[in-house]
């Protein structure tokens, strides 16, 4: 299979299910996927309007990852996979304590970009080989992705998942940030770099109606009042339930209304 994410995630579920299985090889063309879902082996489609309801777990045989592809993709294709890349990051500096590692931007710079590539799937190698069938720590992969997804539909996917999943990352911090979890100093640190990768996207209009019924119907959730996010707490990164209250109802309203925009 040649082409991104949405290729793999079809051709693979096929792969999956026709004549209970067939043996497949993966040529990721984009930045997201050479940097993210090349690997892990999930094959997820969407079902009403909610992302990867539907999928098991099939691996490719053969990986090949050329950065000639990256060529042909226009920035926002490329900042799209940067989020996720960024995202890899801030799991290794606070999950797995790299204090060593800063994140700067120098991740923009497109002569870096093979050194980041095999860097974040290495750091979602980690995550993979302890939890393959995603039921414990493997979910921290999903940092971002709660809200992410939920703005990616409030945007009638007119925001590019990468780019939607750092502007998710952004609130989630925002979240960690109001409710305590994490510092003013540490918040400032990376809302810098994600606004810097979600630029151009920080005036789109977000119907916040659609985002917060998508957001209540992620798979992650186990209450119907309360929804399950993925926070940097206590210098870490956690799964902390939140309740859907005045509360995180404000938090979502600043952030959208004046925070993002500023």
């Amino acid at each position: 299979m040649i082409g991104g994410g949405v290729v793999q995630d079809i051709s693979s579920f096929g792969c999956s299910i026709y004549l209970r299985g067939l043996k497949w090889n993966f040529y990721p063309t984009t930045l997201l996927a050479q940097t993210d879902s090349c690997i892990g082996s999930k094959t997820s489609i969407n079902l009403n309007r909610t992302k990867n309801l539907i999928g098991n777990f099939y691996p490719p045989s053969k990986i090949i990852i050329d950065k000639k592809f990256l060529e042909t993709l226009h920035i926002n294709e490329i900042n799209s996979g940067i989020g996720e890349i960024i995202k890899c990051l801030i799991l290794e500096k606070f999950f797995f304590k790299n204090t060593k590692l800063t994140i700067t931007d120098k991740i923009f710079e497109k002569k870096n970009l093979n050194f980041y590539i095999s860097e974040a799937l290495k750091i979602k190698k980690k995550f993979i080989e302890k939890d393959e069938f995603d039921r414990n720590i493997r979910n921290l992969l999903n940092y971002g992705h709660s809200f992410g997804h939920a703005i990616e539909a409030a945007s009638k996917f007119k925001i590019p998942h990468g780019i939607a999943v750092s502007m998710g990352m952004d609130l989630a911090n925002f979240f960690s940030f109001k409710y305590d979890y994490l510092s003013r100093s540490n918040f400032e640190k990376l809302t810098k770099i994600l606004k810097k990768n979600y630029y151009k996207f920080k005036k789109f209009k977000i119907n916040k109606g659609v985002f917060l019924d998508v957001l209540k119907k992620d798979k992650k959730n186990l209450n119907q009042n309360k929804v399950m996010l993925i926070l940097v707490k206590n210098k870490t990164i956690k799964k902390i339930e939140i309740k859907v209250d005045k509360k995180f109802k404000s938090v979502i309203q600043i952030f959208f209304n004046s925070y993002l925009l500023d």
